[in-house]
């Protein structure tokens, strides 16, 4: 399923720093979820900010400079999106993630359920039965069954599953 989004910045007007300048704050709208990136690095006066083009105005050197590098991080926003577009569990919250880099090793729940299997999987005999094991199995066959019928996708991310998917 192709999903909507949107980039978007504004001025924080609450804050200047030393030369006088607001940072330009980043939003991103994913599927109508909206997540707030934080700053984007870049500074203007306020003057030269114009909120309906959430470009700098004018034509000076510094306001071609600045829209240039809106543009540069606008473009590699879209390129994030569309490697990550058809993952199932990609939400607002996720890109988020993946952009600022705090994405851990497991973001979806079978690969965490793969990884305990495959944990346990030499305890077999040891510590563990056999008839455990198998059932840890299907298990997750169970669960991916589970998905498919019930939210008609292959995966589910860890943020996502919570106590109303557990139910």
């Amino acid at each position: 399923m192709k999903k909507q989004f949107k980039v978007s910045y504004y001025l924080r007007s609450n804050y200047e720093n030393k030369e006088g300048k607001n940072p330009i704050m980043v939003r991103v709208i994913l599927d109508g979820e909206m997540v707030n990136l934080g700053s984007s690095q870049l500074s203007v006066k306020k003057s030269l900010w114009s909120n309906s083009t959430s470009r700098a105005k004018g034509r000076t050197a510094e306001a071609v400079a600045l829209n240039a590098s809106l543009d540069a991080l606008t473009a590699s926003l879209y390129e994030l999106f569309r490697k990550h577009e058809y993952d199932d569990y990609l939400t607002a919250e996720s890109f988020k993630s993946l952009f600022l880099g705090d994405e851990k090793e497991f973001s979806t729940i079978l690969p965490v359920f793969d990884k305990y299997i495959e944990s346990i999987q030499d305890k077999v005999g040891v510590s563990l039965k056999k008839g455990s094991f198998q059932k840890y199995t299907i298990i997750r066959r169970d669960l991916v069954e589970f998905l498919e019928t019930k939210y008609k996708r292959k995966d589910l991310g860890l943020l996502e599953f919570n106590s109303v998917v557990i139910k």
